[in-house]
């Protein structure tokens, strides 16, 4: 759970905190507001030793009374003082329920007495707590030792009355509030973090790290409301910012495969419907841009896509080649002037994985390094069917493709230590269906060059 403690996971779920940071002050705000207001007065007593003349007396006094100030502020708040006092100002309540009310404090090393008393109105709290003081005086001198002419030796003064307050006490709403909007943020934070721990889908490039040690190689948005046909982005839209970014990714292989030539290599995914036949299409588009030559396969023998994508008859290919029923060179079929070739999965066959690993399959992908710069080849999915770590072993590598908000770590994982398991050179994983966010470089990718207004000449005037 700690590994999520970071800011990035805040940021991402900043509405979840910022709703139970407001939520947390409201409330608090709220319970304060319904509470009963309570107003505080406090009366202040003054202690002094009536005993000897002398200055080591009168020090000794002095000692002797910071020393009984403890005992003298619990009797003040014994019901020998608050029963009078009851009785007097006829008060509805017991000696404990007054003694709830009432806080009599001693601050250390002084002959001070303050006694504080809170009550829903303040007048009455200011009227219980001189009471209390002056019964307390009364009590105290008539407690305290005598001398051998029978007089107190203490003496108590009251050097300050208690007064009705104008502000109340409790609840405190802007203390409250505050701690309501921490206790809130508070709690954002760890849900935050509880989402994120729980979370079991791939979001972004930072739940790559989660899977184990891959290479990121580039994320491409997602395009809703495209297809039929319309997958292959970089051939129909050559100049928008989706094409750049598999141009991106183009770069990033040329960076991980040191620009090897020929190169052949594996697109696959975790699990159906992540988008690997559509990376296929556009990866060998955008890498024949570069004047290099590329055959594309189909071997996703059970659920092809590339013919659909590219809008190209694909009843004949590599089934039929496999099982000699067709010549190579004849399934072959060119994407228009794309500088791309493919061969497309043709009929269906009960047996995709024994012929993928078969020695014909080795011959096919043998043409494609002699006669092509690089030849991408789709497969189904690395944990339903065996059929793309048939073709990882005679390939330079596989590209796994994983779909935010779709793809399950775990999977991507487990797909990840099989391919890798099987000897197999993993590339990168690409993120498909990224968020898409608008930015001063996505309208620089979509920028048209402006066609300049004819001019028309007028007459010079003289």
């Amino acid at each position: 759970m700690l590994k999520h403690a970071n800011l990035s996971t805040i940021k991402h779920h900043w509405l979840l905190v910022t709703v139970l940071t407001l939520l947390g002050g409201l409330v608090a705000f709220g319970l304060s507001s319904l509470m009963t207001p309570q107003y505080r007065s406090s009366a202040s007593l003054y202690f002094t030793l009536n005993f000897g003349n002398t200055a080591s007396d009168l020090a000794q006094g002095s000692t002797y009374t910071s020393n009984q100030m403890t005992s003298f502020g619990e009797l003040a708040s014994s019901p020998v003082v608050l029963q009078p006092v009851i009785d007097r100002l006829q008060l509805p309540m017991s000696t404990e329920q007054l003694g709830r009310v009432v806080n009599i404090s001693t601050p250390r090393e002084t002959v001070i007495m303050d006694v504080a008393v809170a009550t829903a109105d303040p007048q009455r709290s200011a009227e219980i707590a001189n009471a209390i003081a002056a019964q307390a005086k009364t009590v105290i001198e008539e407690y305290a030792p005598r001398t051998r002419e029978g007089a107190s030796t203490v003496t108590v003064r009251t050097i300050k009355e208690a007064t009705p307050p104008t502000y109340q006490f409790a609840p405190d709403k802007r203390t409250n509030t505050a701690l309501g909007l921490f206790a809130g943020l508070l709690a954002g934070v760890l849900a935050a973090i509880s989402i994120a721990t729980l979370d079991n889908k791939v979001r972004g490039e930072a739940s790559l790290a989660e899977t184990g040690k891959v290479t990121f190689l580039g994320s491409l948005r997602s395009r809703s409301g495209k297809g039929g046909g319309h997958e292959a982005t970089v051939l129909q839209e050559p100049t928008g910012s989706a094409a750049e970014e598999y141009r991106q990714l183009r770069s990033s292989l040329r960076y991980v495969t040191l620009s090897k030539q020929p190169l052949a290599l594996v697109v696959s995914s975790a699990t159906p419907g992540e988008g690997k036949s559509t990376v296929a299409v556009n990866l060998a588009a955008v890498i024949a841009e570069s004047s290099r030559s590329v055959l594309l396969i189909d071997a996703d023998l059970r659920r092809p896509r590339v013919a659909s994508y590219a809008q190209i008859d694909g009843s004949v290919g590599v089934t039929d080649v496999l099982v000699g029923q067709a010549e190579l060179s004849d399934t072959i079929q060119p994407l228009g002037d794309s500088g791309v070739d493919i061969l497309p999965a043709g009929g269906s066959a009960p047996n995709p994985a024994e012929l993928l690993s078969s020695p014909q399959m080795a011959e096919i992908l043998d043409y494609g390094r002699q006669h092509y710069d690089a030849v991408i080849i789709d497969t189904a999915p690395v944990l339903v069917v065996a059929d793309a770590l048939a073709l990882t072993t005679i390939t330079d590598g596989i590209v796994l493709v994983a779909r935010v908000d779709k793809t399950r770590k775990r999977d991507l994982q487990v797909a990840l230590e099989t391919t890798q398991g099987a000897g197999a050179n993993v590339l990168g994983v690409v993120l498909n269906g990224a968020r898409a966010r608008q930015t001063d470089r996505d309208r620089y990718y979509d920028y048209k060059p402006a066609i300049a207004p004819a001019s028309s000449a007028e007459p010079a005037v003289s």
